[in-house]
């Protein structure tokens, strides 16, 4: 789902034995999902106007800001808030 591979794996395993300084184990999953749901979401979004869905709509039904979705649309670089993307 997140695409971590065995070499990330041991990648992960051998920076983190080297210096506790890094992010956990955790922090990198929880980024790779982030940007999964991320991905997933910016789906939807083309989708659903593909459908026939309005703009404004969109926006109500994934909770976003309508500014979002028409960035998403255009292509435009977009940060989700976190809090989103961390739904289950």
């Amino acid at each position: 789902y997140a695409q971590v591979t065995l070499s990330d794996l041991e990648f992960l395993r051998q920076r983190f034995s080297a210096d506790s300084e890094t992010v956990t184990f955790a922090e990198y999953i929880k980024v790779k999902v982030r940007v999964a749901h991320r991905n997933v979401m910016i789906s939807l979004i083309r989708n659903a106007l593909k459908q026939g869905l309005s703009e404004d709509l969109i926006a109500r039904i994934i909770n976003l800001d309508p500014a979002l979705i028409r960035k998403v649309l255009n292509n435009e670089t977009v940060d989700i808030p976190f809090h989103l993307l961390d739904q289950e």
